[in-house]
């Protein structure tokens, strides 16, 4: 939570700067999917994944896209999977 300035609110729900709300859900037949699960806009994307890298965090290498600008992919304790990006 402490790497993207996540809150919680009163419903006990993640909740971002903005003040949106995200609603997690447990299922019994979930299995970690190829495509993320959620993406991540973020102001200094080398930053974040040197913090997630230290805290041990599974991520992948970090790329340039030509469309997106830089960005990486990290995984849950699930393996579940995400994409943080710092766009363009």
């Amino acid at each position: 939570m402490r790497h993207f300035h996540l809150g919680m609110s009163a419903h006990g729900n993640l909740q971002l700067e903005s003040g949106h709300e995200l609603y997690l859900l447990e299922c019994d037949s979930h299995f970690p999917k190829e495509i993320p699960v959620l993406t991540f806009s973020v102001s200094d994307v080398e930053d974040l994944w040197l913090q997630l890298n230290k805290d041990g965090v599974k991520i992948e290498p970090l790329e340039t896209d030509k469309l997106f600008g830089k960005l990486f992919v990290f995984y849950d304790v699930d393996g579940n999977k995400y994409n943080a990006v710092e766009l363009k």
